[in-house]
C-alpha cells in the first residue's frame, strides 16, 4: 500500500520523494570532514510495529483509500501542505483515522530523531577541550514539531520500547495460516484438476511442503 501511494505520488508530480535527503547527502559530502549519519528508524522496523498494532479495520480502510488514491497532486498543493496549520491538521486527522498508522510512523519516529539529534550535538571532550558540535538535521517536515516537542526529554531508556517488534497475536498467526492453507490448497487442487497425476518423488515433495507450512505456522 506505502508502494501504491509514493507511485501515485510520482506520477503525479514527476518526482520521487525524498529530494531534500538527497540533496543534503549531496552537499555534505562536499564538507570536509563532514560526518554523515543515518538517524531515522529502520523501515522494517516500522512497518513490523505498524503491522502489529494497526487494527484489521485500519487496514481495511486504508486499502480501501490506496484503492480509491485517484485525486490530482499538483506543486501548489505541496506547497500548501508546508504551512504549518495545514499540517497539523492533516497529521491530527491522521490520529483520529488511522492512530496506529500515526503512533508508528509519526510520533515514535519524532522520538527517535530526536534522541539522535540530541546525541549528535552533545558536547564532546577532546584532547583540545570541550567541542560543540555543528550539526545539521534534515528531516520531514512533518516531524519538525514533534522534535521541537521532545527535544531535551528523551532518554536512552525510551529508544528500546520502540525498535523492538512485538510478537504477533494469537488471531494474526492463525489468519496468516488461514491464508496460506488456503493458496495452497487451491494451488493443490488445480494442479490435480489441469495436470496429470504427479510421480511419488513430487508428492513426498508436495507433503513436505505442507508439513514445513505446519511448522512454520505454529511458531
Amino acid at each position: 500500500m506505502l508502494y501504491s501511494i509514493l507511485a501515485h505520488i510520482v506520477k503525479q508530480l514527476g518526482m520521487a520523494p525524498g529530494g531534500e535527503f538527497r540533496t543534503a547527502f549531496k552537499e555534505a559530502k562536499k564538507v570536509p570532514n563532514c560526518i554523515i549519519q543515518l538517524a531515522d528508524r529502520s523501515i522494517d522496523v516500522t512497518i513490523q510495529r505498524a503491522l502489529r498494532e494497526v487494527s484489521w479495520w485500519e487496514i481495511i480502510k486504508l486499502t480501501w483509500f490506496v484503492l480509491r488514491l485517484d485525486s490530482r497532486i499538483s506543486k501548489q498543493d505541496i506547497e500548501r501542505y508546508k504551512r504549518k496549520c495545514v499540517l497539523e491538521q492533516m497529521i491530527s486527522t491522521l490520529r483520529e483515522e488511522y492512530p496506529a498508522i500515526e503512533k508508528t510512523f509519526v510520533t515514535e519516529r519524532d522520538i527517535y530523531l530526536t534522541y539522535h539529534l540530541q546525541m549528535a550535538t552533545a558536547t564532546q571532550y577532546t584532547s583540545a577541550g570541550l567541542i560543540s558540535p555543528r550539526v545539521v538535521g534534515v528531516v520531514g517536515i512533518g516531524h519538525i514539531n514533534g522534535i521541537v516537542e521532545n527535544w531535551g526529554k528523551v532518554k536512552a531508556s525510551d529508544i528500546w520500547p520502540i525498535i523492538r517488534v512485538p510478537p504477533q497475536s494469537l488471531s494474526t498467526k492463525i489468519l496468516k495460516f488461514t491464508i496460506k492453507a488456503s493458496l495452497l490448497g487451491a494451488t493443490i487442487y488445480v494442479g490435480y484438476k489441469v495436470i496429470p497425476l504427479p510421480s511419488t518423488n513430487v508428492l513426498q515433495s508436495i507433503k513436505s511442503s505442507i508439513e514445513g507450512l505446519l511448522k512454520g505456522s505454529a511458531k
